[in-house]
């Protein structure tokens, strides 16, 4: 029975790992769309963003969710070293880009380069949490 029950749970979770890699793959092309236009290039990269961060929040709770106790404490753990780095790399970036315009303001440009560098971070914690799902 625990076997069984295992079984399902890893066709649950595969399956949603499946619904989220396509969701990435129809976001992606809905963002190059976006990009193509010429117009509006800072909100397409912060809609971008903002999408991929939603995604990430429902794999990270998806994989909680199907984790026993012990798991979800290692997850948890995980996630707040994970978050940690996240923020001190999204501050390099600001600082970045605050360099970058000289005691001016930042420019759309450089705000539009944040968002694909800090959406590019996000999947890959997607791809790790992913691969967490395909080890169980």
């Amino acid at each position: 029975m625990k076997t069984f029950f295992f079984l399902m749970l890893l066709l649950v979770v595969s399956n949603l790992v499946a619904q989220s890699t396509d969701k990435l793959e129809l976001l992606r092309t809905e963002y190059e769309t976006c990009i193509e236009t010429g117009s509006n290039l800072k909100n397409c990269a912060s809609s971008y963003y903002t999408k991929i961060n939603l995604i990430l929040n429902d794999t990270y709770l998806e994989l909680l969710n199907a984790s026993n106790l012990k798991e979800k404490n290692k997850l948890s753990v995980d996630q707040k070293t994970w978050t940690l780095k996240r923020d001190v790399y999204f501050k390099s970036l600001l600082a970045e880009a605050k360099a970058d315009s000289e005691g001016g303001p930042v420019t759309d440009e450089s705000e539009m380069s944040m968002f694909d560098q800090k959406a590019e971070y996000l999947l890959d914690r997607i791809e790790a949490l992913k691969n967490k799902v395909t080890k169980k």
